[in-house]
């Protein structure tokens, strides 16, 4: 599960915030590697993947323009 929590610059963090922080920080690089529930994508689903963006992007584009006219 994700719980967000938005912190402006110029609040102070409690101390659960700065334990979770300092914990992050000390976190080895490998934690963020991939796994059998998580695996790496492949060539072809990463080309996959920046075709859909480049096509949102058109959309959205394409979605303003109409706005505008």
């Amino acid at each position: 599960m994700i719980k967000r929590t938005f912190v402006r610059k110029d609040d102070k963090l409690t101390p659960e915030q700065e334990r979770m922080l300092d914990e992050l920080a000390n976190r080895p690089e490998e934690a963020d590697v991939a796994d059998e529930d998580c695996p790496d994508l492949s060539p072809a689903m990463i080309k996959a993947f920046e075709c859909l963006i480049r096509q949102s992007k058109r959309d959205k584009q394409s979605l303003c323009q109409k706005c505008v006219k």
